[in-house]
């Protein structure tokens, strides 16, 4: 039986491949085969590039979304996928929006890390704590990083570490790390000497304060902001979130591990309708928190201001960064910057914004998504602009995704 069963999942292992390979060898053929038809170049090296896509990474996809929602058909699942969308995701956008229109690609959004200007700043958790510091902004201190086996403490860092661990805990979290991946609290000297495996930091944890701490409690709840630069200007706020951890997600309020995000109104700090992901990748609309019951669309941040001002020093400290995506807390000792990302989740900002619709961040993100990085790269090595094809248009006019850009 056990042979059987192994039989059985190589099979299955082998369809699937052999699936994949066909799918991506099709996709190929079908592109090369319309060359002629391409208005320029530049629409063919997309496309090529987009079928080289699907050869790389469309087995993995498939797979994932097959984890992620088994309730997709196999059509459905290859025609997400065909039009560059990882089909658990473009099962969400329907969801929300009804359509797939003016929603930002998964191929398309596979934007280069340089777009955040000093990427490798905001890839490490700990130099980015270093410039807020030197630049007098508050944020969240490193006390002390694990490299090699062993725990390095800053002066402070060693001064504060027994009263961080009799009080509320020491966060651990890796100094590379995303969406909340291996973060934990530690409230012993022996739990913080344990084995890791990646470099890590440690910070005193900080608890919310004021809406954030009526809602839920037990995790920081930030409020995100994705930021932005156009042509050299001010950073602009594109789209801000407050999010707030629940039973599901612990300690961390992280999206998809089960945390809420609900909208600001970058005018007011109006909350709306707060948005949670199920295990089963159904979208959840809520207007109250699920386990404290405590009201959420409608409410004002009542720390907006505070966090306004924040993104203006935050501004000033970090002038060649271009996009960054920021956490920011209201903790009961005030509002502090938490971490800044370079990375891009489509799936946490399209179940509020469709990212292809008339806004200044959909615009920014047109400058750089694909097919834009695609005819620079063809212009610096010289093709003449009649064979790459007209300048790609704007949006029209454009907005701020929460109804009123913010500048600093």
């Amino acid at each position: 039986m056990v042979h059987r069963d192994g039989a059985y999942r190589r099979f299955h292992r082998g369809r699937n491949r052999w699936f994949a390979r066909c799918l991506g060898l099709n996709v190929l053929f079908l592109q090369l085969q319309t060359v002629t038809q391409l208005a320029n170049l530049t629409d063919f090296a997309y496309q090529f590039a987009f079928a080289f896509w699907i050869l790389r990474q469309g087995r993995q996809i498939w797979r994932r979304s097959q984890a992620a929602d088994p309730s997709l058909s196999t059509v459905q699942r290859a025609q997400d996928l065909l039009a560059g969308f990882r089909p658990e995701n473009a099962a969400a956008y329907r969801q929300v929006h009804g359509t797939l229109d003016d929603c930002l690609t998964n191929f398309d959004a596979q934007f280069p890390r340089s777009m955040s200007g000093d990427h490798a700043l905001l890839d490490n958790k700990v130099r980015f704590a270093d410039v807020m510091a030197a630049a007098a902004v508050a944020h969240v201190p490193v006390l002390g990083t694990f490299h090699d086996g062993r725990w390095s403490w800053s002066e402070a860092g060693a001064a504060l570490r027994d009263d961080a661990l009799a009080q509320d805990g020491i966060v651990v979290k890796p100094i590379n790390g995303n969406r909340g991946r291996g973060v934990h609290v530690v409230t012993t000297a022996e739990e913080l000497s344990g084995d890791f495996t990646e470099p890590m930091l440690a910070q005193p944890r900080l608890l919310p304060g004021g809406l954030a701490a009526q809602v839920a409690p037990n995790s920081l709840n930030a409020v995100r902001l994705v930021c932005f630069r156009m042509d050299g200007g001010p950073l602009e706020i594109g789209l801000a979130l407050h999010k707030f951890g629940t039973r599901r997600s612990g300690i961390i309020d992280n999206f998809t591990p089960g945390g809420l995000a609900a909208p600001i109104d970058i005018a007011t700090g109006r909350l709306g309708f707060a948005l949670g992901v199920s295990p089963e990748n159904q979208i959840l609309r809520h207007t109250h928190h699920p386990d404290s019951g405590v009201p959420i669309a409608g409410c004002v941040v009542e720390s907006w201001p505070a966090i306004l001002g924040l993104l203006n020093c935050i501004g000033r400290a970090l002038p060649t960064i271009e996009y960054i995506a920021l956490d920011i807390a209201a903790t009961r000792d005030g509002v502090v910057v938490i971490e800044g990302n370079s990375g891009f989740g489509t799936l946490f900002y399209q179940v509020f914004e469709r990212l292809r619709a008339p806004t200044r961040l959909a615009e920014f993100l047109r400058r750089n998504d694909r097919k834009s990085r695609i005819r620079r790269r063809l212009e610096r090595i010289g093709v003449p602009k009649a064979i790459l094809g007209g300048a790609p248009k704007p949006l029209g006019p454009t907005t701020s995704a929460n109804t009123g850009s913010r500048g600093t």
